[in-house]
């Protein structure tokens, strides 16, 4: 009870303190307030922990940049999903925090970087400077035709004066014609470049020119921080193709089809799925070969559906079956290596999708064994890297003296890794044991990559099955995930959420689930092959009543649920916890088969033969 009044108390707090810091928005207000000016907004739940976590981080901002909504009309605002759902699935929110930049009323982009105060307070001057600049050119512009339009006979009669008593300006007019300073524009630059160019040799033009293009990727590095980011599919045609087969370096798993093909037809939803799955990983593309025939013919496209792989290697074609699995675990296995290098900024982009990472820090590129293999193991949970930026150790407070180091990044925390990575059996299983216990979010989302992994594991799961645009009953899933944590027993169970519309026939074939807009709660046994509706009072269990749903954790060993198995399921795990006996005792199994075998011989030899008598009649 004491911990439930303390959370409350901490939920109460974070809400008023946000709204007393920027404006609390609302369905009913937000098109008066964010139609004028630039807005940063955080969508938030009072229930998430990183929400709670980032709360004084967004009110020192808001309270140190408060002068700029009169300096650049540029201003704070909070949206709190929990009671504003409908809002929040407008602007697409699918987690907490989320921070979004608005211009006049229209969305601009969704800030990906890390949340932490040097990287946003950079971000704000940065788009508060620029959206200045805009507002004074436009200003600049509405003065200057006023001014024309107001210029009195005395004013050109002084102008005149001047131009007598300044004869040396008259053989120079260029300078007349520009009395003020402007800044140069774009144009401007570029034509002053190519001007400062002309009298360059060969070797400092092509200087010039490994300049602008470092500049380049480094912009659309910026501009594109992340493969897919969308999730979706990208229609391609034979320029775009081109760019992104021989052009760029990026991985793309591309389909080539014809919207007549039935096949095509059939794998349209799996491949829609799987360029959601594979979000911020792997770009996924698709090519119509009836409007782009050269393109198709090109890359010696002979039948529907193709499937290539590019990348930095020769396209791989997918021979496989086209289930989302197998589509998931080829791309996985050909997308790149498992431990993917990158320095300090990508690193925070990618841990900024809320994913688990691993990360290696070290002085040197080489990666170790024991750390390629525990990529190829732990695949579908957790993502690998490797870093040797100075930035990256400075920060997590790393010194050089502390290196090689391994640590798990999630839930907006890092842990650290602090036995041996010598390649020896008992550093390989201490290594692997970490990581299985770290491998899993506060609250895990269902996928085809993980779910096996999660619900044929070693540990209870509670499911939240739930529609993805449910704020309110995420929030209070998330709200309980993070109290069951806080009493310690986070590493014993884990907390996952089934996208109803996702998995809505294998909830219903599973745990007997039938399709409802409410949110359902179940607890599975794993290790018996178990599911939980109901409490210890028969009441249904409910993200309301967290403490019902912790009395059945507790109690898992002494309660029984509802067997998740069929019939054959069951005959064939009976067959198989036999065999595994048998296995795991062969000595023990073997002397007693011996025993059984060696007394059923002795009685059969020992009974006594009945003489064969053929059957009389008397007369």
């Amino acid at each position: 009870m004491k911990l439930f009044k303390a959370t409350g108390f901490g939920l109460g707090f974070l809400t008023t303190v946000i709204q007393a810091l920027s404006v609390e928005l609302k369905s009913s207000t937000i098109d008066t307030h964010i139609s004028s000016g630039q807005w940063l907004i955080e969508h938030f739940s009072p229930y998430c922990p990183h929400c709670i976590n980032f709360a004084p981080t967004w009110k020192q901002l808001a309270k140190d940049f408060d002068h700029l909504a009169k300096e650049s009309n540029f201003h704070f605002g909070t949206i709190d999903c929990t009671v504003q759902g409908d809002l929040c699935s407008e602007h697409s929110i699918t987690g907490y925090p989320e921070i979004q930049l608005w211009d006049n009323g229209q969305k601009v982009e969704k800030y990906i970087e890390v949340r932490d105060y040097d990287k946003l307070a950079e971000y704000i001057k940065k788009k508060a400077s620029a959206y200045s600049e805009t507002e004074l050119d436009d200003d600049q512009v509405s003065n200057d035709g006023s001014e024309e339009e107001e210029a009195t006979p005395e004013d050109e009669e002084e102008v005149a004066e001047e131009e007598e008593e300044t004869p040396e300006e008259e053989e120079t007019p260029e300078e007349e014609e520009t009395p003020e300073e402007e800044e140069p524009s774009e144009e401007d630059e570029q034509e002053e470049q190519e001007e400062e160019t002309e009298g360059e040799t060969p070797e400092e033009e092509e200087a010039v020119e490994e300049e602008i293009q470092k500049e380049e990727i480094v912009e659309k590095k910026i501009e594109n921080p992340l493969p897919n980011p969308s999730g979706i599919s990208i229609d391609l045609d034979g320029k775009r193709l081109k760019q992104v087969t021989s052009e760029s370096s990026d991985v793309w798993f591309i389909k080539f089809y014809a919207p007549w093909c039935p096949h095509c037809q059939a794998l349209a939803p799996t491949w829609k799925q799987l360029a959601s799955e594979l979000r911020n990983k792997i770009n996924i593309g698709e090519v119509n070969c009836d409007d782009h025939g050269d393109a198709c013919s090109e890359h010696g496209i002979q039948g529907y559906p193709t499937l290539l792989l590019f990348g930095n290697r020769d396209p791989i074609d997918y021979s496989g079956d086209r289930s989302l699995m197998s589509l998931l675990n080829f791309v996985k296995a050909n997308a790149g290596p498992a431990v993917k290098q990158v320095d300090a900024t990508e690193l925070s982009r990618y841990i900024s999708t809320g994913e688990v990472s691993l990360a290696y820090l070290s002085n040197s590129k080489e990666i170790p064994e024991i750390i390629e293999r525990a990529a190829k193991k732990y695949v579908n949970t957790v993502s690998f890297y490797s870093t040797q930026d100075p930035k990256a150790f400075k920060s997590y407070n790393l010194g050089l003296s502390d290196l090689p180091i391994v640590i798990i990044l999630k839930d907006g925390k890092h842990k650290l890794f602090t036995h041996d990575l010598k390649d020896t059996e008992i550093n390989e299983k201490r290594l692997f044991d970490w990581i299985e216990g770290e491998q899993y979010p506060l609250v895990s989302r269902l996928n085809p990559s993980n779910y096996l992994a999660i619900l044929q594991g070693d540990r209870p799961v509670v499911l939240n099955i739930v529609n993805n645009n449910d704020a309110v009953s995420r929030a209070k899933f998330h709200a309980m995930a993070t109290s069951w944590d806080n009493l310690g027993q986070g590493a014993s169970t884990v907390f996952a959420e089934m996208d109803r519309a996702v998995w809505g026939d294998y909830v219903r074939d599973n745990f007997s689930v039938e399709y409802s807009s409410n949110p359902k709660v179940i607890i599975y046994n794993t290790e018996k092959s178990e599911y939980f509706t109901k409490d210890v009072n028969g009441k249904e269990l409910s993200s309301e009543n967290p403490g019902n749903v912790y009395l059945v954790l507790e109690n898992l060993d002494k309660l029984r649920g509802i067997s998740a198995l069929s019939v054959p399921k069951k005959l064939l795990k009976a067959i198989g916890k036999g065999l595994g006996a048998i296995s795991n005792h062969w000595l023990i199994s073997l002397i007693v088969f011996s025993l059984v075998g060696t007394y059923y011989y002795k009685h059969s030899q020992n009974r006594p033969k009945k003489p064969y008598v053929l059957p009389s009649h008397k007369d």
